[in-house]
Formats: structure tokens, C-alpha cells, sequence
């Protein structure tokens, strides 16, 4: 077999593993039908060597167009990729199904997850030692403030691109009558984390721990206020913790609107100082990060620590994903592309702490245009990847009179959730409060 060892990256020390990689390309070319048990768990870039990227890529698109994962269908893949001469030519793939390396336990069915793991394993080692190598690098500039964020960033995106091994360790089926079970004995059939809203809740069985939930409107819709309503309630109704990322408003803007609605009377001093008081108990509760110009890495490292300081962190608020910055160090994107990347990291984000982010988003200016001032999905501004991510997408509307004055009509429409179906919740604001309530609530 073709030796390898003069062929591997400058970086000695990195761990790897030749005989792993052959091994697992040796068994998937003997055993194609077992390509599909790897497919969404094994990724190019957790090959060490380049030549084996290569052919694990080929593969990858074999798989992907229905052709045979055998020498002479990835050969034709790698020329049309410009990748045979990288891959070392169509003698090496015939040398890999062969197993003629001794050296190459030859793959089957039970060893296939073993081998993977020590795969992913000794690629996020690799991985490991390098971001530690940028970190140094970075703090040794110390003209560059935001070091620390950028440390625990690089560290965040080793666990996002080689996630926990959950190959065969759960039973689908099984879960989903769990979720089936719990929604049938649940009252109202709400599951997860309660919003406030009786008819959202029913409809969604509350936001679940791994859901992205995105709030759009025009300025002036409502999308803060509805925010912060269901933030109040997840405090002080569910006695749970919310941190709220705020990058428009300051935290005592904030804690001044959560006052006045738990008054219920804006005017009357000695409500307010009552409803102040009843506050103080929760004040912890309500985490709000009020600093302006964040960029995503200050964020992530903030939802992180707040995690880590409790645990039992229950609902994240992004409010608004437009005003996120761009990262100092990026290059120049298009904005669009910028917001999609905001919105599939939170999205990741969501599922890998297991706690539900209401992100923020402004809507275009299309539904001003329209007749019909019912909002659309493509009225999500900036990006088609706001709705893609998201697991479900609320728009909040306020009627007003030609003055802007708020008439007390209000809805939230359901436009997209990947387990329900999409409705309109006829609701009443109340203005001086800055607070929805649903029609049939008292």
C-alpha cells in the first residue's frame, strides 16, 4: 500500500492516525451499504490527511447523487472535481478496497461507530491544539480587547463542528411517543416553557428547549414589548430565569416598562413602588445585558456564562439581530450572509445548551407597499436564513389611527412552526403599559 507517511501535514505532533483513516475508507469501499450509518456524522475535514479528504469528499458525493461508492465511479467524481491527482490517483483507491496495508483492521458493521468515534476524537484534539495556539496569538496582541471572547468563541466552535457522538444511542420512535405521552397528560398539552399567551401556548405546546424562535415586525410593532411580556411571565408566573440581551435599550428602560405593567396603573406613584418592591425578589432572575455594538462572539460568550451560572436558565431574548455587529476581524460580507450566519449559529446554540432563544428581527418595508398589510414570510428583512433556522416565526402587529396613536387592536400571527399550524391570535394592547393580552384573558 502506498506509503502515506511522507504525505502528511507539516504538523508532527498533531494527533492522527493513518491507519484509522485507511481503515475506515478500506471498509466503506468493501462495505458500501454501510455509508449511510456515516453520512451526517463523519465529515471530510475529520480526516487527517489531505489525500483521505479527498476521497471521503468523493464519496460524500457519490452518496449524494445515487452512484456506486466503488473505485471507478469516485475516480470519474474526482476528475470532475479536479481532485484525482490530490487523491493520489485511481491505483490508490483500489489499493485502499483491498486492504493491502497489514497494518488495516478491515471495517465491519461493529466496529464502524468505534472507529468513527476515535475518528472525531482525534480530530477535535487537533483542533484543540490549534485554537489554543490562536488564543496564545491573540492575547499576546494586546491591542485587541476582545481576546477573551474570541477565546471562548474558538472553543464554542470546536464543540458546534464535532457535536457529542449520538450514533446509536437513542431510539426515535421512542422519544417521539414520550413527546406524543407527555403532550396528551400535559394540561393544555404544553410541554414546554409556557409563554403567558393561552392560545400560543396551546398552539406550539410552549417553546421547547432546542427551538429558535423568531419575533418580527415593523418599528413600532411590538416586537420588544411582546418580548419583554413573555420574559415578565417566565419570571415572575414560572419562576425561572431569562436572560435578556438587549442591544437598543438600556436595562432601566426595560425594568421600567416590566414596573409599569406589573403596576398596571403608569400614573399612580404608590402602585409603582409597590410593583417596584414586588420586583426586587426576581431582580436576579431577569439577567439583562444592555451593552450596545455586540458582535456575535460577545453574545455567545455571554449566553454561555449565563448558562453556566444557572443552569436552570430557561428562556434567551436576542433583541434585535439587525443591530448585532459584524466581527472586527471579518472580512467584509454582504449583510444578508452576515444575518444568516447570526441565525444558524443561534440556532446551534439553542440545541447545544438546551434552552429555547427568542431572536428579534426587523421586517421590510414590502408590507408597507401592500394593500394587504398581513405580514409574510418574505417579509423577514435581510435574509431568507431567518426563516429557514427558525422553528417557528411570530409577527406582532399594532393597529394604529393616522396619528400613530395605538387603537388597542393588536394580533400575533403564527406564520411558521414546524410542528403546528399557523394561525392569527386577535389580541389587546394596551399602550400606556406597553403589554398584549390575549382577548378572552380577564
Amino acid at each position: 500500500m502506498h506509503d502515506f507517511e511522507t504525505e502528511l501535514q507539516p504538523i508532527e505532533r498533531l494527533p492522527h492516525s493513518v491507519a484509522v483513516e485507511q481503515g475506515i475508507l478500506c471498509g466503506l469501499l468493501q462495505y458500501p451499504a454501510l455509508f449511510p450509518q456515516v453520512v451526517g456524522l463523519l465529515q471530510p475535514e475529520h480526516f487527517y490527511s489531505n489525500v483521505h479528504q479527498a476521497i471521503f469528499q468523493a464519496m460524500l458525493d457519490c452518496f449524494e447523487q445515487q452512484v456506486p461508492i466503488e473505485p471507478i465511479s469516485l475516480t470519474q467524481t474526482l476528475e470532475v472535481s479536479g481532485s484525482l491527482a490530490i487523491a493520489e490517483g485511481s491505483a490508490y483507491l483500489y489499493d485502499l478496497m483491498l486492504g493491502s496495508n497489514p497494518d488495516v483492521q478491515v471495517l465491519n458493521d461493529a466496529s464502524l461507530k468505534h472507529w468513527s468515534k476515535l475518528l472525531i476524537d482525534l480530530a477535535r484534539r487537533r483542533e484543540v491544539i490549534l485554537a489554543c495556539q490562536d488564543i496564545a496569538d491573540s492575547a499576546a496582541q494586546r491591542e485587541q480587547s476582545t481576546y477573551l471572547e474570541e477565546a471562548e468563541n474558538l472553543l464554542y466552535l470546536i464543540s458546534e463542528t464535532f457535536p457529542t457522538d449520538t450514533m446509536g444511542t437513542s431510539d426515535p420512535i421512542e422519544e417521539a411517543i414520550q413527546q406524543l405521552e407527555a403532550e396528551a397528560n400535559s394540561p393544555n398539552g404544553v410541554t414546554g416553557l409556557s409563554t403567558g399567551f393561552p392560545t400560543l401556548d396551546n398552539s406550539t405546546h410552549g417553546f421547547q428547549p432546542w427551538q429558535l424562535i423568531t419575533v418580527s415586525a415593523r418599528p413600532g410593532g411590538g416586537k420588544s414589548a411582546f418580548a419583554l411580556n413573555v420574559a415578565c411571565h417566565v419570571v415572575l408566573q414560572e419562576r425561572k430565569p431569562v436572560l435578556y440581551i438587549s442591544l437598543e435599550m438600556t436595562a432601566s428602560e426595560l425594568m421600567k416598562r416590566a414596573i409599569k405593567a406589573k403596576a398596571g396603573n403608569p400614573k399612580d406613584l404608590d402602585a409603582l413602588k409597590i410593583a417596584a418592591i414586588a420586583w426586587k425578589p426576581f431582580q436576579k432572575d431577569l439577567m439583562i445585558e444592555d451593552a450596545a455594538g455586540q458582535t456575535l462572539a460577545a453574545i455567545q460568550s455571554k449566553i454561555m456564562k449565563a448558562k453556566k451560572r444557572r443552569p436552570d436558565l430557561a428562556l434567551i431574548v436576542v433583541d434585535h439581530i439587525g443591530l448585532i455587529a459584524s466581527e472586527p476581524n471579518s472580512k467584509q460580507q454582504n449583510r444578508a450572509y452576515e444575518i444568516q450566519a447570526i441565525t444558524s449559529r443561534l440556532k446551534t446554540l439553542a440545541k447545544t445548551i438546551q434552552v429555547p432563544i427568542i431572536q428579534l428581527a426587523q421586517m421590510n418595508r414590502a408590507v408597507d407597499a401592500r394593500q394587504d398589510k398581513k405580514p409574510m414570510l418574505s417579509d423577514l428583512r435581510d435574509s431568507g436564513g431567518i426563516e429557514m433556522d427558525s422553528d417557528i416565526v411570530l409577527f406582532t402587529s399594532i393597529e394604529r389611527m393616522e396619528d400613530r396613536k395605538p387603537t388597542g387592536v393588536a394580533s400575533l400571527t403564527i406564520a411558521k412552526q414546524r410542528d403546528g399550524v399557523q394561525m392569527e391570535i386577535p389580541l389587546l394592547f394596551v399602550p400606556h403599559l406597553t403589554k398584549f393580552r390575549e382577548k378572552l384573558m380577564p
